[in-house]
Formats: C-alpha cells, structure tokens, sequence
C-alpha cells in the first residue's frame, strides 16, 4: 500500500489553481487585443457609419499591417460628422438636406 504524500497533495492542488488563474489571465489578454485590433470596426458600428461594414472587412482583413489599421480607425473617426448630410431624389429634382436645412440646387442662395 502507497503511503499518503501530502506535500506532494499541496502541490498539486496550487499547480492546478495557478494553471486556472493563467488560463483566466489569457482568455483576459485575448479579449482585450481582440478589442484593440477591432476598434475601427466598433467605432464605425457605434457611429453608424455609412461603410461600416467596408470598415469592418478592410479592418479584417489588413488590421495586422499597421497602416491597414490606422487607416481604417481614420476613416471610422472621419466619417461620423458626415452622416447628417443625406441625398433625397424629388421627381427629377435633387435636393440636399443638411441637418434639417434644405438646400434647392435650381434657386440662389439668399445671403443675409
């Protein structure tokens, strides 16, 4: 019959422990790399940007290169003050509306 080691029984026990709390630590580290690499997509998707889902994509898919993200996270930032500005067909007529303004290409604007 084996004899009972304790110190050994210890051990393991904080082997075991110290492997969970790195695996936590890991699927920790994981998560937040994953959100850095993906945050012109998330901010283009908060933002509803026009192309986000282009942002997205391009972020995919050339996010490792360095360039790829940075330009992707200024074309996410850039376009979020542009999503006012709409395009409306009216019969032939094609007018602009601005934040609330309608602006008709055929008559001259009143400068006051």
């Amino acid at each position: 019959m084996e004899s009972f080691n304790f110190v050994g029984a210890v051990g393991a026990t904080k082997l075991a422990h110290l492997q969970y709390i790195y695996s936590l630590l890991l699927i920790f580290w994981v998560y937040i790399v994953l959100s850095l690499y993906f945050l012109p997509a998330i901010i283009s998707e908060q933002q509803k940007h026009p192309r986000r889902t282009t942002i997205g994509v391009l972020n995919a898919l050339f996010g490792w290169t360095v360039l790829g993200w940075f330009i992707t996270m200024a074309w996410a930032c850039r376009g979020a003050g542009q999503r006012n500005l709409a395009t409306h067909w009216s019969g032939t007529r094609k007018t602009r509306v601005l934040i609330g303004e309608i602006i008709e290409p055929d008559r001259p604007a009143a400068i006051a």
